[in-house]
């Protein structure tokens, strides 16, 4: 069949009917498998034939394998993408922790030397000390 009797037959437009053609073998939701066949010259018409049910069956089958492997690739890319950003993640967090944990030794630094400065009895000065001591304990771990 020609492409005007194709698109009567399918209900497809003038482009799209082009584009199937363009591909060679295509399906046809409802119809089944085509294959465009063009002349040698230029401006050749299209012969646009049914496939049989056999050689639809086996392309079908190539169809399905092909999407079987797509999405088994998307998969391995999507698992390896997560595995990249939570590997960034982890950086993030480690390189944040070390920043923080730095900045808070800064800024307790002046805390333990005004309470040197102030005039503590021996026992206060063991307890500020002690907590003083436990903070940047905990802070490192």
């Amino acid at each position: 069949m020609d492409k005007k009797e194709f698109m009567r037959l399918t209900g497809k437009s003038v482009t799209q009917t082009r584009k199937l053609c363009d591909k060679g073998k295509f399906f046809v939701d409802g119809f089944g498998w085509f294959e465009a066949v063009r002349g040698k010259g230029k401006t050749s018409k299209v012969d646009i034939r049914a496939l049989k049910e056999e050689n639809a069956a086996s392309l079908e089958n190539r169809m399905e394998k092909m999407a079987q492997l797509k999405a088994r690739k998307l998969e391995a890319e999507i698992a390896n993408l997560n595995q990249r950003l939570h590997e960034r993640q982890e950086k993030i967090e480690k390189e944040y922790e070390a920043v923080v944990i730095d900045r808070l030794s800064e800024i307790l630094k002046p805390l333990e030397k005004a309470f040197k400065a102030c005039s503590l009895t021996q026992e206060q000065t063991n307890l500020i000390n002690a907590a003083l001591d436990e903070s940047l304990r905990r802070l490192n771990a």
